[in-house]
């Protein structure tokens, strides 16, 4: 099942801003920080195993890619501090069931922004749109 095209448009381009954070779907540039997290230990010790080099390049510019609307495919938003633009992590959201109306939520952020709000804001930010 398939999301209509207006809708996939809107996501592809998404940007939302609270009094916190920005939350925009990932794009290329966000590339080089997404493979410093995605291979950080600290980061991702209880997300998965570090994924090899080039498994993860490929893993960040398939991220990167437009969201096809598709169940069960991974759309990754990248999670911005409001003042410098930073990304702090990622976001991540998938359809599972279009019928039931069941979404699945993941997310990644430095050890730097752990604990100060920012993924329950961004969360809270997606599922208010």
């Amino acid at each position: 099942m398939l999301l209509d095209k207006t809708m996939i448009d809107l996501i592809n381009h998404l940007q939302l801003k609270n009094n916190l954070l920005k939350l925009r779907k990932f794009q290329s540039e966000d590339i080089p920080i997404e493979l410093a997290q995605d291979t950080n230990p600290e980061i991702m010790q209880y997300v998965r195993d570090i994924l090899p080099e080039e498994e993860a390049l490929n893993r960040a510019q398939s991220i990167a890619k437009k969201w096809s609307g598709l169940e069960d495919e991974w759309i990754g938003f990248s999670l911005r501090t409001l003042k410098e633009d930073r990304m702090m992590g990622m976001l991540s959201f998938k359809i599972t069931s279009m019928e039931y109306a069941i979404v699945e939520i993941g997310y990644r952020i430095h050890p730097d922004f752990q604990n100060q709000g920012f993924v329950t804001a961004a969360a809270s930010l997606l599922l208010n749109f």
